[in-house]
C-alpha cells in the first residue's frame, strides 16, 4: 500500500568515542535509557517505532495512524535528548550528541520479510533520502535538518532557515534542507488511543 508519511532518522554521533570512554556494562544502560526516551517521545506525539538500527531511530508518522499531515510532521525528539544530557552529566557520564533528519513523501507500506520473520515497515526513495539527509547533519553541523517538504507542513509553526542545496550520496540531484531556530506555535493536535509499535 502507498502512502505518504513523515520519516525520522537519529543517529548518535561519534558512539565509537563515547563507547571507548565508557565501561560496557555503564554503556548498554545509558544506551537504553537514551533509546527508551526517544520512542517513548515518538510514541507520545502519535508516531510509531520503524527499527532500531544499533544506536540509530527509524519512526514513521502516518503510516498506521495519523492527525494530518503537518500535526505528523512537527514531531521531534531534540527536547528529549537535552533532558537526558542534563542527568547524565549530573551523574558524571558522557553526553550524547545526536544527528536527526524529518522528511515527508511517498513510501510502501506493508509486511515485508521471510515466512519466517515478517516486519511491518515502509521502503522507498522517501526513506532513504532521509537516511542520507541525517548524515548531512554531521557536515552542516546542526542537529536537525528537515527537506522542503517537511518545511511546507510546518513552516506556520517554527522558524526556519536554508542550509542550501547539498549532493546527497547515490541520490540524483541536490536537495535543500532546512535548519529549525525555534517553535512559533504547537499545533493542535488529535489524541490517539494508544503508542503505537510496528518493529
Amino acid at each position: 500500500m502507498t502512502k505518504r508519511v513523515t520519516i525520522l532518522f537519529s543517529d548518535i554521533r561519534g558512539y565509537s568515542k563515547v563507547s571507548a570512554q565508557s565501561e560496557p556494562h555503564t554503556l548498554v544502560s545509558q544506551l537504553n535509557e537514551y533509546l527508551t526516551a526517544m520512542v517513548e517521545c515518538v510514541f507520545r506525539h502519535g508516531g510509531t517505532l520503524d527499527k532500531f538500527m544499533g544506536d540509530a531511530v527509524m519512526a514513521v508518522w502516518g503510516n498506521v495512524g495519523t492527525a494530518g499531515a503537518a500535526n505528523d510532521a512537527v514531531a521531534a525528539v531534540r527536547d528529549e535528548l537535552g533532558r537526558l544530557n542534563t542527568q547524565w552529566r549530573a551523574r558524571g557520564l558522557p553526553e550524547f550528541r545526536i544527528g536527526i533528519a524529518l522528511n515527508h513523501g511517498p513510501v510502501v507500506a506493508g509486511n515485508i520479510g521471510s515466512p519466517q520473520r515478517m516486519e511491518f515497515t515502509v521502503i522507498g526513495d522517501a526513506v532513504n533520502i532521509t537516511w542520507k539527509m541525517q548524515e548531512l547533519t554531521k557536515k552542516v553541523s546542526v542537529d536537525l535538518v528537515v527537506s522542503k517538504t517537511v518545511e511546507s507542513l510546518i513552516v506556520e509553526h517554527f522558524e526556519l532557515h536554508s542550509m542550501g542545496k547539498h549532493a546527497l550520496h547515490s541520490v540524483p540531484g541536490e536537495w535543500e534542507v532546512f535548519a529549525l531556530s525555534q517553535p512559533i506555535a504547537a499545533p493542535p493536535r488529535e489524541p490517539y488511543a494508544q503508542p503505537l509499535a510496528t518493529g
